[in-house]
């Protein structure tokens, strides 16, 4: 059963600007589902669902669209999901020295709307020994548009098992030494406290978007209608979301049909 009303009430979008920096930042520890100890071999799983939009300027440049955690290049733990080459996305988990990377070539079509949606079903995530490499790999789940996107999946060192510290919430950009922000337009962001692979057809509704406030309801939910300031928490305890945009222009009338 397709949801179609709620296209009428969810009619504008967030345009981000690369040159510009603009994006959406929150206070790291409001999302906990993310967080783990070092060697924690049971950390939360959790799901990010997003409608994408990715512009066509891209080029060959790195691009990032979430990011959450410390800073990989000093081993520290993360997680980014980021568009790259083009017409392609990927999740890294973990840190520059040790990580698991999932690559969806060709899959992330420009200039059109994409439904992304990445799941962690929680549990170990790296060691130092290849036997349970598979394992942690089948942990995570990439669907674009309700299909599973991911082409090919490397390791750095049989991937992270370290901490992810609450220090970094990002979408848009990582506000670091190597700043990547992102081009394009983003509607409808969600995430859940749970592995909502299972109900991926649901969420994905035949490509329309619905309101989640009734149906696979998540911990969080921001949607753009009224604000490039201060995006309120939908679902939420006031987990608010603080947009770094600068003209009323930035909030446009395009939204996933």
């Amino acid at each position: 059963v397709n949801i179609g009303s709620y296209a009428s009430t969810n009619t504008k979008s967030l345009s981000f600007n690369a040159s510009n920096g603009t994006d959406l930042t929150a206070s790291a520890n409001s999302f906990d589902m993310f967080t783990r100890d070092a060697g924690d071999s049971m950390p939360k799983p959790w799901t990010i669902g997003m409608w994408v939009y990715p512009s066509s300027t891209a080029g060959s440049s790195t691009e990032t669209i979430f990011y959450y955690g410390g800073n990989p290049a000093q081993g520290q733990g993360a997680i980014l999901i980021e568009q790259y080459n083009g017409n392609n996305i990927r999740l890294v988990y973990g840190s520059e020295f040790n990580n698991l990377t999932f690559n969806c070539a060709a899959k992330f079509t420009l200039n059109q709307w994409n439904y992304v949606l990445v799941s962690y079903e929680g549990g170990v995530t790296g060691g130092d020994t290849p036997e349970g490499l598979s394992g942690y790999e089948d942990k995570f789940n990439i669907y674009v548009n309700n299909l599973d996107a991911v082409t090919e999946i490397t390791n750095v060192a049989f991937g992270y098992n370290g901490s992810m510290n609450d220090d970094n919430f990002f979408i848009g950009k990582f506000d670091g030494p190597n700043e990547k922000n992102f081009d394009g337009i983003i509607n409808q962001i969600a995430f859940w406290n749970s592995d909502e692979s299972v109900a991926r057809s649901v969420i994905w509704n035949g490509g329309v978007p619905q309101d989640l406030r009734t149906s696979i309801v998540p911990t969080n939910l921001y949607e753009f209608q009224d604000s490039i300031g201060t995006i309120s928490d939908v679902t939420g305890s006031s987990n608010s979301l603080q947009a770094r945009f600068f003209s009323s222009s930035d909030l446009v009338l395009n939204s996933p049909s």
